[in-house]
């Protein structure tokens, strides 16, 4: 198997830098080596251009934020990330806009099984760690499944329920009579009312 080499794109770009050459990185591989948090500004972490080793503070993009609500699954300190440069200057605002798993890092075993990769829609939430949903005033949290046979919530030892109400009821598609009814089912529903 031929050996790969490894480019600097940045030293690479300052050997052939001549008038007509545009030498700015616009995209890199970094590593994370601080990470922050600003209430104005939002997550930001100081970063490590590989293999260049410039470093730069980067803005963590998510998938979902806006004033006041968004996602959030944390960095960690030596993540390999993917870093975008808008306009090639750093002085604009470098973007953490993706990590992904490595040798180092690998991937949970419900993403894929041998060579085929899941074709289901997978979250491990990393062992210590919380799934927190704070939905605002005047939302609310649905889970709709249409044609579906099973729903299974688990939990260790009873699930508390502040200031609200659980219902849950299911439908036979045959009949369109609850389960319970039909007497092939049961529901039990234990809720704590919070302090």
């Amino acid at each position: 198997m031929p050996r790969r080499m490894r480019l600097d794109a940045g030293k690479l770009s300052a050997l052939a830098a001549r008038p007509g050459v545009d030498t700015r990185v616009w995209l890199t591989l970094a590593v994370v080596t601080e990470l922050g948090f600003d209430p104005g500004e939002g997550l930001f972490a100081d970063v490590r251009f590989v293999p260049g080793g410039e470093e730069e503070t980067a803005y963590f993009g998510t998938t979902y934020a806006g004033n006041g609500w968004g996602e959030h699954s944390p960095l960690a300190k030596d993540d390999l990330i993917l870093v975008a440069v808008p306009g090639g200057d750093p002085a604009l605002g470098c973007i953490i806009i993706s990590r992904w798993n490595s040798k180092a890092d690998k991937p949970p075993a419900e993403f894929g099984d041998g060579d085929e990769p899941s074709k289901d829609r997978v979250l491990r939430i990393e062992p210590g760690q919380s799934l927190r949903i704070y939905v605002s005033q005047g939302s609310k949290v649905s889970i709709v499944a249409e044609d579906v046979s099973t729903i299974e919530l688990g939990a260790e030892g009873l699930i508390p329920i502040q200031d609200g109400v659980l219902n849950g009821k299911a439908i036979d598609p045959f009949t369109g009579l609850p389960h319970w009814l039909l007497g092939n089912s049961s529901l039990v529903v234990t809720a704590k009312k919070g302090p």
